[in-house]
């Protein structure tokens, strides 16, 4: 995608990561989940369900969980601040990071994926367990103060 070419980095994130959070979260967290409201009275269940719709028309079956993970925090992030801007912001950031990892690493996103073994998967999920952990427990806190 990017391999060690730095004038491509500013484009692919403008494109991928600011144009891609920006769109999806406009569609999904935005269009869907407010017409979807009308239809379903559970805030869980509507999260969830948007979430599987967002990781699902992704078309990428082996990311399917952690994009839907991703897909119910951002959706969590919308029901706690009320404001479309924070998972726009935490797309961004998801999406910026990616892409910045898969540019300095010079491997597409699924030779990532495909070279790493078994312990290092287990690495990275807990990492990404405890980091989004970690990120819920900050935007509750945030949220709490932001509200005093």
């Amino acid at each position: 995608m990017l391999s060690g070419s730095c004038t491509l980095l500013p484009f692919s994130l403008l494109v991928m990561a600011v144009g891609a959070s920006v769109t999806e979260e406009f569609f999904f967290r935005g269009t869907l989940f407010s017409l979807l409201r009308k239809k379903i009275r559970n805030p869980h269940a509507l999260i969830w369900i948007v979430a599987a719709l967002f990781s699902a028309l992704h078309f990428q079956f082996y990311g399917f969980l952690p994009r839907m993970l991703l897909g119910a925090f951002l959706g969590y992030l919308i029901y706690w601040c009320r404001s479309i801007w924070m998972p726009v912001f935490a797309h961004f950031i998801n999406n910026a990071c990616a892409i910045i990892g898969i540019s300095a690493g010079g491997k597409s996103e699924n030779a990532v994926t495909a070279d790493a073994s078994p312990e290092r998967l287990r690495m990275l999920a807990v990492g990404s367990i405890v980091g989004l952990a970690l990120f819920v427990v900050l935007t509750m806190r945030m949220k709490r103060l932001l509200r005093k």
